[in-house]
């Protein structure tokens, strides 16, 4: 059961890739109020969940995970950086390496969420929950790393294909935890990235209240999961 429920996440997901273009622009709510609602939402299941999934990947990997965390949180920062610095009208030289980011992160959500969603069907639900919010309005989201991305059909194939390639080579392949914790905790600097640079965006149109009820919207999902799962 565990597998289909991950493969119904991950092909969820890839609607949303696919989609990316019009969610964002297409909503009935001010897209900053969104942007920060995500934020909160991010920013509540990094400190709330994936702070123990470090000190757990600690226990097996050693202090190495901790590299690897700050290894994913870098290149993101890096990558975000490097493309904003580059001028629009050449940014389109790059599509191939955006691609290829997009398309690895998104084959190791899909890992991921095969992983977690065996163990625990509570984890599955918040990780791609997450992942959705992200995908769709958050700084991560596809349409966000390169402007140009959206024109391109094969680029938005690959990306939409890539979590469940990866649920599906998870499933084939059954990764121990060790393996899980090596890949993972990447895509968990990233996560603690997207987290802060949301939350701390220097807009005047900033919504505190949006933020807010992002964070008690985790919160109330997280109580509900916990007491029905």
């Amino acid at each position: 059961m565990s597998v289909s429920v991950a493969l119904a996440f991950s092909m969820a997901l890839a609607v949303i890739h696919w989609k990316a273009d019009g969610i964002r622009d297409q909503s009935l709510v001010d897209r900053r109020k969104l942007e920060d609602f995500a934020a909160g939402v991010t920013v509540s299941y990094v400190f709330v969940e994936l702070l123990s999934d470090v000190n757990t990947g600690a226990s097996l990997l050693g202090p190495a995970v901790f590299g690897l965390v700050l290894g994913g949180f870098s290149v993101l920062h890096v990558a975000e950086e490097y493309i904003y610095a580059t001028p629009a009208d050449t940014r389109s030289n790059f599509r191939l390496l955006h691609t290829g980011f997009l398309t690895l992160y998104h084959f190791v959500i899909g890992i991921a969420l095969e992983i977690v969603t065996g163990t625990s069907l509570r984890d599955g639900i918040l990780l791609f929950l997450i992942v959705a919010l992200e995908s769709g309005i958050s700084s991560l989201a596809v349409g966000e790393l390169d402007p140009e991305f959206l024109e391109s059909y094969w680029a938005k194939l690959l990306i939409s294909a890539a979590p469940v390639a990866g649920t599906a080579l998870a499933f084939a392949t059954s990764p121990g935890r060790n393996l899980y914790f090596t890949v993972f905790a990447p895509v968990i600097g990233m996560f603690f990235y997207v987290a802060i640079h949301d939350s701390l965006k220097p807009d005047s149109r900033g919504n505190p209240i949006s933020y807010v009820t992002g964070v008690a919207f985790f919160m109330a999902t997280l109580g509900l999961l916990s007491l029905l799962l």
